[in-house]
C-alpha cells in the first residue's frame, strides 16, 4: 500500500473490472448476498449488464472476493467507514520516565497518569522506562 502525499495513512487501492487478474472469483452482489464462484468473464458480463463495476475486495482468499458496486460510491463508503473507525479508536496515553528523573518530575508524571485514569478509568496508559547500560 502506498502512503498518501501528506505522509498520513496508506491509501488502499482496489483492482476493478479488467485489472482483476484472477481466472475465477467469488462474486458478491450489491446488496451483500453471495452469488457464488464463477469465471472472471462471466462476472464482468454481469457487472456490465447491471451498469456496475467489478471491484476486487480481497485477494487473500482463493478465489479472490469481488463485489458488484459503483466504484465511486464504494470508495466514498470506505472512506466514511475508515473515518468512523478512527473516530471511535482508542488512544493510548504514554508516559516516559528515565532513571535520571528528579523527584519533582517524577511527581509531575505521576499526577499526569492519575489525570489520565480519572478521565477514563478503562483507558490504557503505557509507561516507558529508559534504561542505559554502560
Amino acid at each position: 500500500m502506498k502512503k498518501n502525499k501528506f505522509g498520513g495513512n496508506p491509501i488502499k487501492h482496489y483492482y476493478i473490472n479488467q485489472r482483476i487478474r484472477a481466472k475465477e472469483v467469488r462474486l458478491i452482489d450489491q446488496d451483500g448476498t453471495q452469488i457464488g464462484v464463477m469465471p472472471i468473464r462471466e462476472a464482468l458480463s454481469k457487472a456490465d449488464e447491471q451498469g456496475l463495476d467489478l471491484i476486487q475486495i480481497t485477494n487473500q482468499s482463493n478465489p479472490p472476493i469481488c463485489k458488484l458496486a459503483d466504484y465511486g460510491q464504494f470508495m466514498y463508503q470506505q472512506k466514511k467507514k475508515d473515518k468512523q473507525q478512527k473516530k471511535h479508536g482508542q488512544v493510548i496515553k504514554e508516559i516516559k520516565i528515565s532513571h535520571k528523573i528528579s523527584d519533582n518530575d517524577y511527581e509531575t508524571r505521576l499526577n499526569q497518569a492519575k489525570k489520565f485514569l480519572d478521565k477514563k478509568p478503562e483507558q490504557p496508559v503505557l509507561t516507558h522506562e529508559q534504561h542505559y547500560v554502560l
